[in-house]
């Protein structure tokens, strides 16, 4: 039997440090993530509270330290868009953590069990390396870290906003029905993760084949005269610039997104980029383009809305009435006078 005025003060003292490694891991998580291009939501920390944990000490009556027991007092959750991005996740935290345990409690639960039900990946993991060395206070302690897709957090969700996260809290007589709805909404949410999957793979499909399209004389001249599309825009512009196509996933997706609007807007087509640039490049002023490219680095997008600022009139004044940067908008009419002058 635990005191609970002891455990408390034994709580505040560790707590401090297990907040410290729930916020290195979430820094740290964020950054691998983005760095390996993940499509993911959000990473969540939390340190349990003190009323969690003594209600756990209550459920597991056989542990001597709940403190050494207990494996998820610092706890993390990796929301995620795509059901197949997860092994990339798990490889991702083997490499940049000392995991200690995987599981996955789907595959545990018991045969007759609902076929359909909650899925999550748990991973146990600690510090290593710099991380350690730097923090050495808390590089023992370990952390849990949850990875679920969207889908799969909307039932956590909405099973703990009802309170109905164990089966022996269900009122005897609504059990079977709770049972088959949740099952039910398992069942829909794990074929919404399917869908999602196949959308993403068939718009990884249509770029491909608008690059491939591209790449023919026929089918080119068809796609920049076409109207314009997302997917035929991003394979242009990785067919086009693919020096400069390391932009990290989502700002290169919210670029696309605007730029496409800009075009939608002047109603402009891929072949008003491809001119563009034919015409800077019979004037041999391309290369200024890159090497004094008016800000920080060139990117896709940036360097086909440049080409469309100095060539394309209509752009041009769409852009400049809205534009803040003045050093691009110097360096846009330095180019236009340029070109007026060769």
């Amino acid at each position: 039997m635990f005191i609970e005025e002891e455990l408390k003060k034994e709580y505040e003292l560790k707590y401090p440090l297990y907040l410290q490694l729930g916020q290195i891991l979430e820094v740290k998580i964020n950054a691998v993530l983005r760095a390996n291009e993940i499509n993911y939501d959000y990473v969540q920390m939390r340190v349990k509270s003190f009323l969690s944990f003594f209600e756990k000490i209550d459920r597991n009556s056989k542990w001597k330290n709940p403190f050494n027991e207990n494996d998820d007092f610092c706890g993390l959750r990796i929301i995620h868009l795509f059901d197949d991005d997860l092994e990339a996740i798990l490889t991702i935290l083997r490499d940049e953590f000392e995991v200690i345990e995987e599981y996955n409690p789907t595959e545990k639960r018991p045969q007759t069990e609902k076929e359909f039900t909650y899925r999550s990946y748990h991973v146990f993991l600690k510090l290593k390396g710099d991380l350690a060395n730097s923090n050495k206070k808390i590089k023992d302690l370990i952390a849990e870290v949850q990875i679920r897709t969207i889908c799969m957090h909307t039932w956590a969700a909405i099973e703990h906003k009802l309170n109905y996260k164990q089966q022996k809290s269900f009122p005897p007589h609504f059990r079977p029905f709770i049972n088959r709805k949740f099952s039910q909404m398992s069942a829909v949410l794990e074929i919404a993760d399917d869908f999602f999957v196949s959308l993403r793979n068939e718009k990884r499909k249509s770029i491909e084949e608008y690059k491939t399209g591209l790449g023919k004389v026929k089918t080119k001249e068809k796609i920049l005269n076409e109207e314009l599309n997302i997917d035929a825009l991003q394979a242009y512009l990785e067919n086009k610039f693919p020096k400069f196509s390391l932009e990290n996933k989502n700002e290169k997706n919210k670029k696309l997104r605007y730029f496409l609007n800009e075009l939608l807007m002047t109603n402009l087509t891929l072949k008003s980029i491809e001119e563009g640039e034919k015409s800077l490049t019979q004037k041999r002023l391309v290369t200024k383009l890159v090497n004094d490219y008016p800000s920080d680095k060139p990117t896709q997008t940036g360097m086909a809305r440049l080409i469309l600022d100095i060539t394309n009139e209509e752009f041009y004044k769409m852009r400049k009435a809205k534009l803040t940067n003045s050093k691009w908008m110097k360096f846009v009419d330095n180019m236009r006078s340029k070109l007026s002058e060769l």
